[in-house]
């Protein structure tokens, strides 16, 4: 009994100092993120550096706007806005919690004035573009067309293509 007492004991020590040289490594990647608190939309912006007579405008920040992908305008000045929380690691199947955003009534001083969401329930939307009546969006893995009712209404998406099998079978025919 002693003997086998003795066994653990000893494998619990070996166990906590791999445990400590494990915790002790420094992380790889350490000097490649930045040691710094987050700075305030407003603090970002002025360390914008442009050309004399441009400005940098502050157009949206969270909560009307979390982890932008791409964006584009439309021909009504509107900006839209593909959003990723799924991003770098996609969702199984059906689960997507990414979304298409609309920022719209931008004023003088750039700020948008109402936050919409287009589509929601999509998985790393990477590419929106806009028409007179929707738009046309790309989410991993497939092609989107939406189309809006009224500046206010949004229809769900009505067309969905999907690429991946076509893709394959194009590749190996």
């Amino acid at each position: 009994m002693r003997n086998i007492m003795l066994k653990c004991f000893a494998s619990m020590i070996v166990w906590l100092m791999a445990a400590g040289s494990l915790m002790a490594q420094k992380d790889p990647y350490a000097e490649f993120i930045a040691q710094t608190k987050p700075r305030t939309p407003e603090e970002e912006r002025q360390g914008f550096h442009v050309p004399p007579g441009f400005e940098v405008q502050l157009v949206a920040a969270e909560p009307d706007v979390r982890k932008p992908i791409n964006m584009n305008f439309d021909d009504q000045g509107r900006l839209w806005v593909t959003e990723s929380v799924e991003y770098p690691f996609a969702a199984k199947a059906g689960t997507g919690r990414d979304y298409i955003g609309i920022l719209e009534n931008i004023g003088d001083d750039g700020r948008a004035g109402r936050a919409i969401t287009f589509a929601g329930g999509l998985n790393i939307p990477i590419g929106v573009l806009p028409l007179s009546d929707g738009a046309i969006a790309y989410s991993i893995p497939n092609l989107y067309i939406g189309f809006m009712t009224s500046s206010t209404k949004i229809m769900p998406i009505v067309k969905k293509f999907s690429w991946a099998r076509s893709a394959i079978a194009t590749r190996t025919g």
